[in-house]
């Protein structure tokens, strides 16, 4: 088991976050510096993140991973949380601001799909939510692609595991699946949205 390993002391590239190689050099492009990150599944990789944007709150729910980062390199920045906390103000004012938030908590500890319906309420127009290993939790997939559009980033990851993080970013609005086409002279014409009985006809 990765916990079991990460608490023994395994941790290759340290301060490297347990995302795809592909994915990381997409957000190495991105000027982070303004930016507001919210992490729920800490490591080591807060380093990482701290290092690049305005600032980064993470989230651990696993006590055991907690007490291990915060012995290892104590930081105000890692915060121990349980489901029952993402009702409190603070919490949820941290999701309100954040720019990106990225969940990659293991199911044990906190169920993924829980902590996104928990969430999103809360989360800005333009937030991009980064979920870890997109392909193992089918269900959180479904559920982030009902509502944002996503970039797909497939690859290993630092571990070597072939695996997929994906960005959701853009909530899908009504006015985008509505029909438009050209008029001879330039204009854009916009086509009524048809019911989906209609479009299934």
């Amino acid at each position: 088991c990765l916990l079991d390993r990460y608490l023994q002391g395994y941790n290759p590239l340290p301060h490297y976050p347990l995302l795809t190689f592909p994915f990381l050099h997409y957000m190495e492009s991105i000027d982070l510096k303004d930016t507001k990150i919210v992490e729920f599944g800490s490591g080591p990789s807060v380093v990482y993140w701290k290092k690049r944007c305005q600032s980064i709150i993470s989230y651990e729910p696993n006590k055991k991973i907690y007490d291990a980062l915060q012995k290892e390199s104590p930081q105000e920045a890692i915060q121990f949380i349980s489901f029952a906390d993402l009702k409190k103000d603070k919490v949820k004012a941290s999701i309100a601001e954040a720019d990106y938030i990225l969940v990659d908590t293991y199911p044990k500890d906190m169920k993924r799909f829980e902590l996104l319906e928990a969430i999103v309420p809360h989360t800005k127009t333009d937030v991009g939510i980064i979920l870890d290993n997109t392909t193992w939790v089918l269900k959180d997939k479904d559920y982030l692609s009902h509502l944002f559009f996503v970039k797909e980033f497939p690859g290993f990851n630092k571990i070597n595991e072939l695996t997929v993080t994906s960005l959701y970013q853009t909530r899908k609005q009504p006015s985008f699946y509505q029909g438009s086409s050209l008029g001879e002279d330039g204009s854009i014409k916009v086509e009524p949205i048809l019911a989906e009985e209609e479009y299934k006809a």
